[in-house]
């Protein structure tokens, strides 16, 4: 008799039932009495043995146990129910990226791409993916379907042309970066972006791209065989003891026989330059720390390369060219504390007084009637811009937009360095307290797409390692990067968070405005320290808002 009174009631009822018992569970989750939820999700299970979302919502719980795997077995279980549901992508993906599980990641986020075609987050996201797993040439296709979704987004261009980089086309990724300089504002972000790779392009950079195998280039040279490699350091060998030994001249022969052997040997180059000034001959010397300079660029021996020139001039009357050297290497001076450069980097003292005696030179000397033409070069570094920060409300309201000026070069989607294992955008997260008394945040239902108004907007982000300073402040700054209602990169809110000892999770929240969230674009930008500049970014990521009208998820 009660199998059939339980046979009686309508389909409708039932789901009412099944609603009610997972809003149950949702809120046994947020409230961290995770078994309780568990027991409501068996109640579930009885009630609608088919429904995703029972497996979906107990994947949710068993990660927040840390139970990884049986997490992810659920969330499949999920999948298969609802090979359709987004919801389920996202979340499998987010806890996969945590585990490090780089390869089944990729799979879910093949999987998002295909349900969400036309999100060009989507296939940015798969594309820095496919990067990470050196899969080069295939994330070349999602950055192209992502330009071809976003053309008019110079910072997606901008990923694109460095993937084209990577693999080797140098061709189109020039025609890339040159679309960018034609649309972009002078003095903007991405200007100064494509800038910098066009520099690269030039040849103005070690960097050559991922691809590169600088051995296989030098094995087409007609001269690179062991043969000749081993007979170069033989005789650059032979060089340095001459050269201690004070016989200049036969440490030139030895250097140039050297450079017989191995033209691009820039050590050579640049021992022949210091052998040459020995010598007394300046013009030659000049040379020599020239074209190693032109053909290795900031090698390690740039600065005294520079430096050495300085002092050629000098010795020759060149006064203003010898200025203009020894100012070039005071400008650089904090180059030195790179270990890259700071074994062969010129002694400051000496710069400042060769300095100082060209300049007592200049006004009695006559005026350079050849001015030397040699290009010193430039590498640039990020700038220490300031920017003004509002009152803040603890990321619950936005504050009024703030229109900003060119900053920092974004050029990448859900970049974060240094400190920071993930950073993902969510509609909600929970807390777990931990039995150390510290406090574990995980994301929940995240995704890079919002409705205009959705309640609140998280940034769960958690660290490689524990936080080992008392109170270091890290703060997001929430960019309408293209939006219907904002300028481009205009500020819209701005939350902090100060993380305390031996804490590794944490998370920043923006509520809706009264009127909505603006459709569009936005980004988020990281800073970890004191000061909001160049110097403290460590990470951006993105996501977007779209009208209320537009499923957020395709229906199984």
């Amino acid at each position: 008799m009660l199998l059939c009174v339980v046979g009686l009631f309508p389909p409708s009822a039932r789901g009412e039932d099944l609603s009610a018992v997972l809003a149950e569970a949702e809120d046994f989750v947020h409230q961290n009495t995770l078994y309780l939820a568990l027991d409501r999700l068996r109640e579930a299970a009885r009630l609608a043995p088919g429904d995703y979302r029972i497996p979906k919502l107990r994947g949710d719980v068993l990660m927040s146990f840390r139970r990884n795997e049986e997490a992810v077995a659920a969330y499949r279980e999920a999948a298969v129910l609802a090979p359709e549901a987004l919801d389920v992508r996202w979340a499998l993906w987010t806890l996969l990226d945590r585990m490090a599980a780089h390869h089944q990641a990729i799979v879910s986020l093949q999987e998002i791409a295909r349900l969400e075609p036309d999100n060009p987050l989507a296939h940015l996201r798969l594309a820095k993916g496919l990067s990470q797993v050196d899969r080069l040439e295939e994330a070349v296709l999602s950055y192209r379907r992502a330009v071809d979704l976003a053309p008019n987004h110079q910072a997606t261009r901008l990923q694109f042309a460095r993937a084209l980089y990577d693999v080797l086309d140098y061709a189109e990724s020039r025609q890339q970066v040159d679309l960018v300089l034609a649309r972009a504002d002078a003095g903007s972000p991405e200007r100064a972006s494509a800038q910098d790779l066009l520099s690269h392009l030039r040849g103005e950079s070690y960097d050559k791209g991922r691809r590169f195998d600088q051995s296989q280039t030098l094995r087409k040279l007609p001269w690179y065989t062991e043969r000749n490699l081993k007979q170069a350091v033989l005789a650059r060998g032979e060089a340095w003891q001459l050269m201690e030994q004070g016989r200049y001249s036969d440490a030139e022969a030895a250097l140039r026989k050297a450079l017989g052997f191995n033209p691009e040997d820039h050590r050579a180059i640049y021992d022949l330059g210091r052998v040459l000034m020995e010598l007394s001959r300046y013009e030659e010397a000049i040379a020599s720390f020239q074209h190693g300079i032109d053909l290795t660029k900031f090698a390690e021996f740039y600065p005294d390369s520079v430096f050495q020139i300085g002092r050629c001039l000098a010795k020759l009357g060149r006064w203003q060219g010898a200025i203009a050297r020894f100012e070039r290497v005071l400008e650089i001076r904090d180059w030195q504390n790179e270990d890259f450069y700071a074994l062969n980097f010129p002694d400051l003292a000496k710069v400042q007084e060769a300095l100082d005696e060209a300049r007592q030179h200049l006004p009695i000397a006559e005026q350079d009637q050849s001015p030397v033409t040699h290009d010193l070069g430039e590498r640039f570094g990020p700038e220490p811009y300031e920017y003004p920060i509002p009152p803040l409300a603890n990321g619950h309201k936005l504050v009024d937009p703030i229109p900003i000026a060119a900053q920092l070069a974004s050029i990448a989607t859900e970049t974060v360095r240094g400190s920071f294992r993930q950073v993902m955008t969510a509609r909600d997260m929970i807390q777990d307290d931990l039995q150390t008394g510290l406090h574990e945040f995980i994301p929940v239902n995240p995704t890079d797409t919002f409705r205009s108004d959705a309640p609140e907007i998280y940034v769960v982000f958690q660290l490689t390692t524990n936080q080992e300073n008392f109170d270091l402040k890290l703060t997001s700054r929430w960019i309408a990067e293209q939006t219907k209602s904002f300028p481009p990169n205009t500020v819209v809110g701005i939350d902090q968070v100060l993380l305390g000892l031996n804490e590794r999770s944490g998370y920043f929240r923006l509520s809706q405005p009264e009127e909505g969230w603006s459709p569009g674009l936005y980004r988020v930008d990281l800073y970890l320290g004191p000061q909001v500049s160049a110097y403290t970014h460590v990470g951006d990521l993105r996501f977007r808002i779209v009208a209320d009208s537009q499923p957020l998820q395709i229906k199984r």
